[in-house]
């Protein structure tokens, strides 16, 4: 329950910072109009922000299985379960760019402290070259496994598998 009432007022947040964002770049262009749609903005702020509270309060108990599946359900977690055949301990929420330069930074850092300078030059390549094919697998298997589970969807309205 508590955590439901947490998602409730992060949606009432996420809707009213981007609606005062809104009012505040309108009221930055400092005319007539400008002013008068910004207010408009802060009106129809309260409205829904209103309604997302009343809308999910409502609504729960009765949704929260399946939103709770729905939440769970990511790339991530599929890719893993797949992959590893248990559940993702914990969703990474960054992107793309920011992980592989994490994952490069640390790979550079850990073999610097195994090998000298002109090691690391010659075998760095190696490296590369190595995760370049695991990558190019793991992208085959995902887009075989995604076309897999399309097929299987798709292929018999009566039965799930």
């Amino acid at each position: 329950m508590k955590k439901e009432r947490f998602r409730i007022y992060q949606n009432m947040y996420d809707s009213l910072f981007k609606d005062i964002s809104k009012a505040l770049t309108l009221l930055g262009q400092k005319d007539n109009t400008s002013v008068d749609n910004a207010i408009q903005v802060l009106q129809n702020a309260q409205c829904k922000t209103e309604d997302i509270y009343v809308n999910q309060e409502h609504s729960y108990p009765y949704n929260t299985l399946y939103e709770d599946i729905y939440n769970r359900t990511n790339l991530q977690a599929i890719g893993y379960f797949i992959k590893e055949g248990s559940t993702l301990g914990e969703k990474n929420n960054t992107s793309f760019t920011e992980r592989e330069d994490i994952a490069e930074k640390e790979l550079e850092k850990e073999l610097q402290q195994l090998l000298d300078e002109q090691t690391l030059k010659k075998i760095y390549p190696s490296i590369i070259k190595y995760t370049a094919s695991k990558e190019e697998i793991q992208f085959s298997l995902g887009m075989k496994i995604g076309a897999k589970i399309a097929l299987s969807l798709t292929n018999d309205s009566e039965y799930d598998f």
